[in-house]
């Protein structure tokens, strides 16, 4: 869990720092090469920026949490709240369930998204 960070849709997926919320995340080790490739898939950096924030992780072939710095995408500042396209929230939605996320997380993201 990424604590102190808020899920929003923003019709794309962001996170915003808000103490009072906790986002399920995972943590990958990529390449250089897969970063230019994601960056140019998330937008970098017209759409979202980059930023390194500490998390607490666990290795998949081991117990024992470790801290690490996890790069994030976070959506560039004068975006409003907006829902994202059924097709979007669905692939997001098989993700939280594949990997067993708190699926109120994401349906409480979307239904701010649709209150605004």
């Amino acid at each position: 869990m990424l604590n102190g960070w808020k899920l929003q849709f923003k019709q794309f997926a962001t996170i915003e720092p808000d103490a009072a919320y906790s986002t399920p995340v995972l943590v990958w080790e990529i390449s250089e090469r897969d970063e230019r490739n994601l960056d140019v898939y998330e937008g970098y950096p017209t759409l979202y920026y980059k930023q390194k924030v500490p998390i607490k992780v666990f290795r998949m072939d081991s117990g024992e949490p470790m801290l690490v710095h996890a790069m994030v995408y976070i959506m560039n500042d004068g975006h409003i709240l907006k829902a994202p396209s059924r097709y979007y929230y669905n692939v997001l939605a098989a993700g939280y369930k594949a990997f067993h996320f708190p699926m109120y997380i994401l349906e409480r993201a979307l239904a701010e998204s649709l209150e605004k």
